[in-house]
């Protein structure tokens, strides 16, 4: 058989929208020269039969996506397009010269951001829609085809940005330093705001602190090994924000206690209570050495605290004692 008189089958069986195997199967027996000149053709095809197929291969292509509020398009095809997480979400891939042959159109969308889907079914609107469930940037490969043309589908790449529900929290006020003897309570508090309402994490280091998930943290006989930086993550569904580091400096409190330095000036005794770096110390009186009475109590950060009191109105014998 001549080539020149298998033309007329060859493309009648591409008008009737025979898959594109078919034709290349008998082209194959032929020799390649027949081949490429009938690919080179083949997109004519519809032209010749006088049909419009809804997504040609030699004219068909994506314009883009276009956001949809319900069943009204909003704005012009694009290639970036944003949404919320928890809020519906509906975008439409657009063809560009599209026929009419609506019923064997095929799209698709790869990977899809999770909580969105596509009808890829023939027939399919081109719809991508659903509640997004994870915030993030998508890059993606949107389709479009026809069964007429068997796998042969058009591309496009679209970005997807899938923004965050809700506020992001924000510090208001970072936890301040704190010192405290061995054995003492230390207590940090941040001040932050978000919504949905945040959570909290107090970490030490690189450990969380167990127990830590309100605003105010709150440690109770602190060992020598509770010195270090402090922070907390405060985070909700639309992101987290870290505080400022701040130092817990623990100090020993095996330190003598001793009253130094005594001195009297116009009728006022004074004294140099010396003990732990810090501490809360207090001055006790008695007239007997056995009946003790406080007379004053001082929060010490620099292992001295200097009393002073009128001798005409407490004189008597002088103590102190220091606690974490």
């Amino acid at each position: 058989m001549k080539a020149a008189r298998l033309w007329p089958l060859l493309l009648a069986l591409f008008v009737q929208g025979r898959a594109w195997f078919q034709p290349l199967f008998v082209l194959g027996r032929l020799g390649a020269p027949l081949a490429v000149q009938l690919c080179r053709w083949a997109g004519l095809g519809s032209l010749v039969s006088g049909g419009a197929h809804a997504l040609s291969a030699a004219s068909a292509a994506i314009g883009g996506v276009v956001v949809y509020s319900g069943t009204t398009p909003v704005g012009d095809p694009t290639n970036w397009v944003s949404g919320k997480v928890g809020t519906p979400f509906k975008i439409r891939i657009t063809v560009l010269d599209p026929g009419s042959d609506h019923t064997l159109d095929t799209f698709d969308c790869r990977p899809l951001p999770p909580g969105l889907a596509i009808d890829t079914k023939p027939g399919g609107k081109g719809y991508i829609q659903g509640t997004p469930t994870v915030a993030g940037t998508y890059n993606v490969e949107v389709f479009a085809g026809n069964v007429n043309y068997g796998p042969m589908m058009v591309s496009m790449p679209v970005t997807i940005e899938i923004a965050p529900n809700g506020v992001v929290p924000v510090v208001d006020r970072d936890p301040l330093p704190q010192s405290v003897a061995v054995g003492g309570t230390a207590r940090f508090e941040v001040l932050a705001t978000g919504d949905p309402a945040p959570s909290y994490q107090w970490w030490v280091g690189d450990l969380p602190v167990p127990g830590g998930t309100l605003p105010t943290l709150v440690l109770t006989n602190v060992p020598a090994s509770a010195d270090g930086l402090y922070r907390v993550v405060v985070a909700n569904t639309a992101g987290s924000v870290t505080s400022a580091p701040v130092r817990l400096a623990v100090y020993p409190f095996d330190v003598p206690l001793r009253l130094v330095q005594t001195s009297v000036a116009s009728n006022v005794f004074f004294f140099d209570v010396n003990g732990p770096w810090i501490g809360t110390y207090t001055v006790w009186k008695s007239r007997d050495a056995v009946a003790w009475v406080p007379i004053a109590t001082q929060r010490v950060t620099s292992g001295t605290w200097t009393f002073s009191t009128n001798c005409l109105v407490d004189a008597g014998l002088f103590r102190a004692t220091a606690v974490p």
